[in-house]
């Protein structure tokens, strides 16, 4: 899965699952406006109801957690298992035939200040599915 580390911060990504897009998209809008984010990046994982979301911008730990802890209807075993790894993983691949599909980019006047080009790392991990 895509690891959520920049140097010694954490990239912000969120997972829903089984939630309305409109929905997901007022959460993330909330806490964009809150904590003045840079544009997220909304995804559908292949299955109606489900999303990856991702906002690249660096923070500190206490911040991501506060952040995540803060966006309404995120998936609570993804956020219980990253917040005791210490990180935040989000799968990137197909899984069996489905592919993830854009669904909107939430536009934002605060600048990113990770490059999406230069995240490349990847890890093993496990899920609530194991």
């Amino acid at each position: 899965g895509q690891l959520g580390k920049v140097g010694s911060k954490s990239l912000l990504m969120w997972d829903f699952d089984d939630k309305e897009e409109k929905d997901v998209r007022e959460a993330l809008l909330s806490v964009q406006k809150r904590f003045k984010l840079p544009r997220i990046f909304l995804l559908n994982t292949g299955l109606d109801g489900f999303y990856h979301a991702y906002c690249f911008k660096a923070t500190r730990w206490p911040e991501t957690l506060q952040i995540l802890a803060s966006t309404e209807l995120l998936d609570q075993v993804f956020f219980k298992i990253g917040a005791i790894r210490g990180y935040f993983t989000l799968r990137y691949s197909p899984k069996g035939k489905r592919e993830f599909r854009p669904a909107v980019i939430l536009p934002s006047r605060y600048k990113e200040d990770v490059n999406p080009y230069e995240v490349c790392s990847f890890v093993k991990y496990w899920t609530k599915r194991m």
